[in-house]
C-alpha cells in the first residue's frame, strides 16, 4: 500500500510540474517574424505606387515586399522612411501623403494617417505623441493613441530629419538646398522656442550624448535658366550644445563637396561624401575624415548591431542593393532589396 501511495504521489507531482511548465512556456514572449533585423524603406518609382519595405534578418536572410505580402495591398508612392515606435512601425509614404501604421513584428496593417502633406520623417516626441516633418514647412503633432494629427507647427521650408533630446525636438530645415536653420520645439507645449542658423542645406541630425550634430550638404547655385552651375556654398558639420542651444563647433567641407547621410557610433560620425563613406572623430576640430568604403550610394546610411548599412539604387528602375560593412569598411554581405532603397529603421 505504501508503494502504491508513493507512486500516486509521484504521478501527482509529475502532473503539477507539467502544468507549471506549460504555464511558464505560455508566458514566454512569442518571437515575431520581424523582430531581429533591420528594415529597408524602398521608394519605388515615382508616380508608380510601388514603394515597398524589405527586411534583412540578423541571420542574413532577406524578405522583400513584406507589407504587401502580409496585407495584400501596396504601401503607395515613394516610401520615404520608417520608424519603430513601441511595437508599431510608422512607414512614411511621401508622395501618397500618408503615414502607414503596421505591427512591427508581423507587418499587419493598423491604420493610415493622412492630412500630413508630403511627409519625410517621424519620431516619438513625448509619451503619447510623435512629430512628422512635412516638406511644405510643417511639423505635424500626432496623437499616438488615436493616430490623429492634433496640431501643426510652422518651421522652415522642406524640413528633413528631426531629433528629440530631453524636452526639445530639433528639426533640420533643408529648404532643398537654400535652407540654413534648425528649428527647436518644446515638446511639452508644442511651441517653437528657438531657431539656430547653420550652414546651407541641413538634412541630417545625430546625437553623441554631448552634442547634437547637424550635417549640412551645402547648396549648388545655378544660373537663371538652370543650364549651368555657377557656384557652391560649403557644407559643414555643426555641433550644437543642447543645454545652451548654442553652436560650439563648426567643421567646414571644401567648397563643391556636398556630404549627406549621417550616423553615429562609438565616438565617430559616419557620412557619405562623393562616392565614399567616411568616419570622423567627434573630438576633432577640423575635417579629419577617413574613407571607410567607396561605391555608388543613395539615401541614408545606418549603423545597426555594430555593422554599417548603405544602399545602392543601381539604375533607379530595377531592384536595388544594400551593402553591409564592418565599421572598418570590410564588405561583409550584399543584399538584393526593393526598388530604390533609401532609408533604414530598426
Amino acid at each position: 500500500m505504501k508503494t502504491i501511495k508513493t507512486i500516486k504521489n509521484l504521478l501527482l507531482i509529475t502532473i503539477i510540474l507539467s502544468i507549471v511548465s506549460c504555464s511558464k512556456d505560455n508566458d514566454l514572449p512569442i518571437k515575431e517574424k520581424f523582430d531581429d533585423g533591420i528594415f529597408v524603406s524602398c521608394e519605388g518609382n515615382f508616380m508608380s505606387a510601388n514603394g515597398s519595405l524589405s527586411f534583412i534578418s540578423e541571420d542574413g536572410s532577406v524578405e522583400n515586399g513584406i507589407f504587401e505580402s502580409v496585407n495584400g495591398f501596396p504601401l503607395g508612392d515613394v516610401v520615404q522612411s520608417i520608424s519603430i515606435i513601441d511595437t508599431l512601425a510608422y512607414i512614411v509614404v511621401n508622395n501618397s501623403g500618408k503615414v502607414v501604421v503596421a505591427d512591427a513584428g508581423t507587418m499587419e496593417f493598423v491604420a493610415n494617417i493622412e492630412g500630413v502633406g508630403l511627409p519625410r520623417y517621424i519620431v516619438k516626441a513625448g509619451e503619447e505623441q510623435a512629430y512628422i516633418t512635412d516638406q511644405n514647412g510643417k511639423v505635424h503633432v500626432l496623437d499616438l493613441n488615436s493616430n490623429q494629427v492634433t496640431t501643426s507647427i510652422s518651421v522652415g521650408y522642406a524640413p528633413q530629419q528631426l531629433k528629440v533630446i530631453d524636452n526639445y525636438a530639433y528639426i533640420a530645415n533643408s529648404g532643398w538646398g537654400s535652407g540654413n536653420t534648425v528649428s527647436v520645439i518644446d515638446i511639452s507645449t508644442n511651441q517653437l522656442t528657438n531657431t539656430i542658423t547653420v550652414a546651407d542645406n541641413p538634412a541630417n541630425l545625430v546625437s553623441d550624448g554631448n552634442y547634437l550634430w547637424v550635417l549640412s550638404g551645402g547648396n549648388t547655385i545655378w544660373n537663371s535658366d538652370y543650364t549651368a552651375i555657377v557656384g557652391h556654398t560649403s557644407g559643414a558639420l555643426t555641433a550644437i550644445n543642447t543645454t545652451s542651444q548654442t553652436i560650439e563647433k563648426i567643421i567646414d567641407f571644401p567648397e563643391g563637396q556636398h556630404p549627406s547621410g549621417l550616423d553615429y557610433y562609438w565616438d565617430k560620425l559616419y557620412f557619405k561624401n562623393g562616392g565614399s563613406i567616411f568616419s570622423q572623430s567627434v573630438y576633432s576640430t577640423q575635417l579629419d575624415s577617413n574613407v571607410i568604403a567607396s561605391g555608388s550610394y543613395y539615401g541614408q546610411i545606418s549603423i545597426y548591431d555594430g555593422h554599417l548599412y548603405a544602399a545602392d539604387a543601381l539604375d533607379y528602375s530595377q531592384n536595388g542593393l544594400v551593402y553591409e560593412y564592418s565599421l572598418n569598411g570590410e564588405l561583409e554581405n550584399t543584399f538584393n532589396v526593393g526598388i530604390i532603397p533609401s532609408n533604414f529603421g530598426y
